[in-house]
């Protein structure tokens, strides 16, 4: 990859290690009142253990950074206008769980964050209106190849869902990593941590050739290797978690086929609490 490029894009990288701490301070805050059990798996974590709970927000921020062409979210160390923080403080008052009138998978609530974590996609839809993209959550497409030949030339904003072992395998491939225990664990500030199973998110800027460029939050700040590599897309393909997952944001829609579209339902209170904000914080 041109080093310009690369450095170019570093400039837009958010890392979910280096998130943490505000984030916890936002968490600290938001749970000094009771909140629903559901939520609890926030509340019990804290450093390394938060951080890497943090792969979606911080994968959005990135991918927001990149479509306004601007730094406007910063890790921790940083004095910029937003923090992945700022998605949990915004978003996390809206989770609600009970009966409503709304069709599945909302009838049970309008839910931030699932049992183990993971932002829902709906939200991360919602928050993204705070800066007026639009974005468009993808199910059970086909292959990356096939993202971007629906996409054309348009930039946008892309997050997809992934097995973990792509940060292990592609990010630190393999250095750094013990698979000695039961649980790989990664060498992070000197000390080996574990390394939960499961899904993650990654942030993606473009395609050059068969090899699609990207962004892992997952990476330490002092690291080895840059946050932005390359990788075929048939790697990337064998990790996007099944059926593929992922969301699409810009300026403008695209007109993706219908049944690789999941219905988005963000509630009226929502729309109108970001509208809000956005008009008091000058973002319209």
């Amino acid at each position: 990859m041109d080093l310009a490029l690369e450095e170019s894009l570093e400039n837009f990288c958010i890392s979910q290690l280096q998130s943490a701490e505000s984030t916890h301070q936002v968490l600290d805050e938001f749970f000094s009142v009771p909140r629903p059990d559901s939520l609890n798996i926030l509340k019990a974590a804290s450093g390394h253990s938060l951080g890497a709970k943090l792969c979606l927000a911080s994968a959005l921020a990135t991918g927001i950074n990149f479509v306004l062409e601007k730094r406007v979210f910063g890790n921790d160390n940083e004095k910029t206008q937003f923090k992945v923080a700022d998605f949990y403080q915004l978003m996390l008052p809206f989770h609600f769980e009970g009966k409503t009138n709304q069709s599945a998978p909302y009838d049970q609530g309008w839910r931030v964050i699932t049992k183990t974590s993971e932002a829902y996609y709906h939200a991360a839809i919602a928050f993204l209106k705070l800066f007026d993209l639009k974005g468009q959550a993808l199910v059970d497409f086909p292959s990356v190849e096939w993202l971007f030949e629906q996409m054309g030339n348009k930039k946008a904003g892309i997050i997809l869902s992934v097995n973990n072992r792509f940060t292990l395998e592609q990010l630190f491939e393999n250095k750094g990593v013990d698979y000695s225990g039961s649980g790989p664990k990664v060498l992070l500030d000197g000390q080996y941590q574990d390394f939960d199973a499961g899904t993650h998110v990654v942030s993606v800027f473009g395609k050059e050739d068969n090899k699609v460029i990207l962004a892992d939050p997952f990476y330490p700040v002092k690291h080895f290797k840059s946050c932005v590599f390359k990788v075929k897309t048939k790697v990337l393909d064998s990790y996007l978690r099944q059926p593929a997952q992922g969301i699409v944001f810009s300026k403008t829609e695209f007109n993706f086929p219908s049944q690789h579209l999941r219905p988005i339902y963000i509630p009226e209170q929502v729309e109108k609490e970001i509208g809000r904000i956005r008009t008091e914080l000058k973002l319209s």
